[in-house]
């Protein structure tokens, strides 16, 4: 059993609520470490202040977070998710009743604070007189990561303690800061060090000044009270921000700019703040698509796997389950192995914390580039790896591994003898072999490993680049991967900060796969409009940077192919079989009827445009000073390119929505195809890897998301009909039997899948 740590003795007149607590006699609930401010939370913690302060005895109340490890996480956010007018809900008090309590309290409060102290949690410790917290305490207001706003006055609050511009920027950005950090903002009154002094020890040093101070004057601090501080005079300027963002983005904006238009009238700020609060939650589309992400997320992680559909182990490999693997069961001692020190491996040797990460590359230069690429990466961030961190250009060094990831080229003969060998090397019986691969078959890279059991701790870990910054990695099931493999991988990413989403091995898996249909089909675009001007009126369509009238994504697809590589992707297209022989200029044999454009192949073969890392690729990309990143223009000699490849001296307009619907209607259309398949297991799944690695707008909840709640499946399925037949050979128009049933059923999705109506004989035909 754990042992609990001594509580320090609090005086008799100082009472001490915990956050979190509830009436377990009436309705017991199981406890939660991050003390959701659920409706049972809110009635015990406002019963026990009204007791508190009914008490002639009690001179101060100090809030803790109960559990010893958070104060609050904020809000419950199931609660959202349910009806307002549930019949057998019972009635609860809201989070403004708690915090006016505290705010208007005669007496005085202190918030202690350790662990997380987010959204309503913070908004709880802002209505205090004090807040004392532990230097890696982590504060913040992240409401707009959800579609919402603060909604117990922390719009009104914050601008009276910090200055408009770090207000603005944490309740708009929704950034989480630590303890340090929040001291110098001010927001705290004391930061405790562990090591010197407890948490309670300095709350209750605050209360007694607090106490000694009330009794001296005889009032009770009023000047210390938040509402009645005024707001920095430059705070409606500050809010004249540039028309960027989403909704709640923008509706923060507003709620903090009615705190500066009503200076000396609070309330009318906060009924503001909860008018458009309450607005956001239950009339904001964009809303109800972030808390999907947010939920969907969550769900992805702990989502119950099944075995591969041709799985050829059955039963192989589970036993001892996932606790049977030491990066799960003993983490802190478990040494991990990474094989390529370029890009990706180094990127994912960053994330890992282990005993010993052990870096393989033979190419000492590499090794040595990837080394120091880590290092000073690192550095930045005030971590030594040096004791960490081991190179070699041996693959016998990852003996004592427990976990080994291969991250070389995409090259199958490659990876494939590399597997060969490390079976014959690693001693672990239960170590875990996983490829880093984007689009090579997981069942081909480990064809040379001889023992079935073997093979069944073998499966993909696709990292998104730069690993060490995109949180996605999609978990590949190949035919022997057993589910307690699959389940340690998944506590694996979840460990280093990432989001592993498991699906099945096919060609491009699930994310390139869809991407494949959405990059062709743009390129198709350009060549309709003719002339150069047609790459940006694409991007502009599609993504944000370039316009903000955009679907949002992150990038556009011609950006997003200079970014990575447009050699790349030629070379995977002729792996394929698609591209034209250089010599004679035959079609591939892959090609056959299919609708191909040659205008991305010989980009790349005539003028040597690989994209970003060469300097020009749909774009001319030049440093400018003052930019991390080079910056994108367009280019003279692709203008003339496309020109003379098209024939076409005048350009054709095509409309912003039409090319919406051109570019993106296949890749949802592919979504479905991958979900008839088996390959991906829910559609949320889909929505996360494209929300987390392809930058997708999360205000939009995903494309299979997209495609239900703002498409419409019906209009999905007409508009991809009438393309079908304009475009013929282009098979990633041809509607998906599964959206062909969800329109005939007069359901989305999502909804399909949640009811399972696939399981009770609504058998999809493959006509």
């Amino acid at each position: 059993s754990q042992k609990k740590k001594k509580m320090p003795l609090f005086p008799g007149n100082i009472e001490v609520i915990y956050v979190g607590e509830t009436d377990n006699a009436s309705k017991p609930l199981k406890p939660n470490p991050l003390n959701p401010l659920s409706g049972p939370v809110r009635k015990q913690l406002l019963k026990n202040l009204r007791t508190a302060l009914s008490q002639p005895a009690i001179d101060g109340i100090i809030l803790i977070g109960a559990g010893n490890q958070h104060f609050s996480a904020g809000a419950d956010i199931s609660e959202f998710q349910k009806s307002s007018n549930a019949d057998d809900e019972e009635e609860y008090p809201t989070l403004v009743d708690v915090v006016k309590c505290i705010a208007f309290s005669p007496k005085p409060i202190v918030a202690g604070i350790r662990g997380v102290c987010l959204g309503g949690g913070m908004e709880v410790a802002l209505a205090a007189d004090y807040r004392v917290g532990l230097e890696n305490c982590r504060m913040g207001l992240p409401e707009v990561k959800i579609g919402l706003i603060p909604g117990a006055h922390g719009t009104q609050r914050l601008p009276r303690i910090v200055s408009s511009q770090i207000a603005l920027k944490m309740i708009t950005t929704g950034s989480i800061i630590n303890g340090k950090l929040a001291s110098e903002y001010k927001i705290l009154d004391a930061v405790a060090s562990p090591k010197k002094e407890s948490l309670e020890d300095v709350c209750i040093h605050f209360m007694k000044w607090a106490i000694s101070v009330k009794q001296s004057s005889g009032v009770s601090g009023s000047a210390r009270k938040i509402h009645n501080r005024p707001p920095p005079s430059d705070l409606v300027e500050t809010c004249d921000t540039p028309n960027m963002g989403s909704e709640a983005v923008h509706a923060a904006i507003s709620a903090i700019r009615a705190c500066g238009t009503n200076p000396n009238t609070y309330d009318k700020g906060c009924e503001k703040e909860e008018e458009i609060f309450w607005d956001l939650l239950y009339n904001s589309v964009q809303g109800r698509a972030y808390r999907h992400i947010f939920f969907t997320e969550r769900e992805v992680q702990r989502r119950k796997l099944s075995p591969s559909n041709n799985s050829n182990t059955s039963g192989i490999g589970n036993v001892g389950g996932v606790s049977g693997f030491k990066v799960v069961a003993n983490p802190t001692d478990a040494i991990i192995g990474v094989i390529g020190a370029g890009t990706m491996g180094s990127g994912y040797c960053q994330k890992l914390k282990y005993k010993q990460v052990i870096l393989v590359d033979v190419n000492e230069k590499s090794l040595a580039r990837g080394t120091s690429f880590i290092q000073k990466t690192l550095k930045k961030k005030g971590l030594d790896v040096s004791k960490t961190l081991k190179t070699t250009s041996s693959l016998q060094d990852l003996a004592p591994c427990n976990l080994i990831v291969e991250a070389v080229f995409e090259n199958l003969e490659l990876k494939k003898g590399i597997f060969d060998k490390l079976q014959n090397i690693v001693q672990d019986e239960k170590a875990i072999f996983a490829s880093n691969t984007s689009t090579l078959s997981i069942d081909s890279i480990m064809g040379k490993i001889r023992s079935a059991e073997t093979r069944t701790r073998c499966a993909g870990m696709h990292f998104f680049s730069p690993a060490h910054i995109m949180r996605l990695v999609e978990i590949v099931q190949s035919s022997s991967s057993s589910i307690a493999t699959l389940m340690a991988l998944r506590h694996v990413t979840k460990t280093i900060g990432k989001v592993g989403v498991v699906v099945g091995n096919c060609q491009g898996f699930v994310g390139n796969r869809m991407v494949a249909p959405y990059s062709g089909e743009a390129v198709f675009v350009v060549e309709e409009i003719g002339t150069g001007e047609g790459i940006s009126m694409v991007d502009e369509a599609l993504g944000r940077k370039r316009s903000a009238k955009g679907l949002g994504m992150a990038l556009g697809p011609f950006e997003m192919g200079d970014l990575a590589g447009n050699d790349i992707g030629y070379l995977i297209r002729k792996e394929q079989g698609f591209t034209k022989d250089l010599k004679t200029g035959k079609p591939g044999p892959g090609r056959k009827d299919r609708r191909y454009s040659d205008l991305g192949d010989d980009m790349v073969t005539k003028l040597g445009r690989a994209g970003q890392k060469v300097g020009k690729g749909w774009y001319d990309y030049a440093k400018v000073p003052g930019k991390k990143f080079p910056v994108p223009k367009p280019s003279e000699e692709m203008s003339k390119f496309i020109q003379t490849f098209t024939g076409n001296s005048s350009k054709l307009n095509i409309p912003s929505d039409e090319i919406v619907r051109r570019v993106l209607y296949p890749l949802v259309n592919e979504g479905f195809k991958i979900l008839e398949e088996g390959i991906a297991n829910d559609p949320g799944d889909i929505d996360i890897i494209y929300i987390y690695g392809y930058g997708f707008p999360p205000w939009r909840g995903g494309p299979m998301y997209w495609a239900d709640h703002q498409v419409g499946l019906s209009n999905l399925l007409k508009t991809l009909e009438k393309y079908h037949a304009q475009y013929p050979g282009s098979e990633y128009f041809k509607p998906s039997p599964l959206l062909r049933e969800c329109v005939k059923l007069d359901v989305g999705v999502q909804e399909y899948y949640n009811k399972k109506l696939m399981s009770k004989g609504n058998q999809i035909s493959k006509l």
